[in-house]
């Protein structure tokens, strides 16, 4: 398999993480608190795909 991370450039891997960052914000545009729950998902807040946003968000 060609697509080993050690073989990505430096403008590649800024592609991915910017492609990153847009999934994790359209992410938390959608999972919003509605009082102790996630609007999008029903999980307590707050929910996993916010926590993965967020933290996806600090990279």
């Amino acid at each position: 398999m060609t697509d080993n991370i050690s073989e990505k450039t430096p403008q590649a891997w800024d592609t991915l993480l910017e492609q990153y960052r847009h999934s994790a914000v359209e992410t938390l545009a959608q999972h919003l608190r509605t009082g102790t729950r996630c609007e999008a998902c029903g999980q307590p807040w707050p929910c996993r795909a916010a926590c993965a946003a967020e933290a996806t968000l600090e990279l």
